[in-house]
């Protein structure tokens, strides 16, 4: 799974600080944690940012959900002063591709094999 994210307007407020999102992905590591990720502050040409996952399921009978946390525009009191606030999510072309599980894909080289012997004898 890869994907890009961006800041939301922070070329009109460029005081914003870098802001926060959660990935939870279930059925992948025990009790589900919630990664953490960074959004980026500016809209410069280190802006974006790509993250790129690779995952296989504990359980495969099971599904796998993917579930992006937005907290928006956060506020840090840095020693009890209101700093900026930090830039809100902007998420850009989720691809998620699949791989075939072991289990199919000996059943498609069994079958393909099984074909060329039964041309054979023809």
């Amino acid at each position: 799974m890869n994907f890009w994210v961006s800041g939301e307007d922070a070329v009109n407020f460029p005081n914003w600080t870098e802001g926060v999102f959660g990935l939870k992905v279930t059925n992948v590591l025990a009790g589900d944690p919630i990664t953490y990720l960074s959004v980026p502050s500016d809209l410069s040409a280190n802006s974006f940012q790509r993250f790129e996952f690779f995952f296989v399921p504990l359980n495969p009978l099971a599904p796998v959900t993917i579930q992006f946390i937005n907290w928006g525009h956060l506020n840090n009191f840095s020693g009890g002063v209101p700093q900026p606030f930090s830039t809100e999510l902007v998420m850009d072309d989720v691809i998620v591709n699949t791989v075939p599980e072991p289990a199919s894909l000996s059943l498609i080289a069994a079958a393909a094999i099984a074909l060329g012997v039964g041309r054979r004898g023809h």
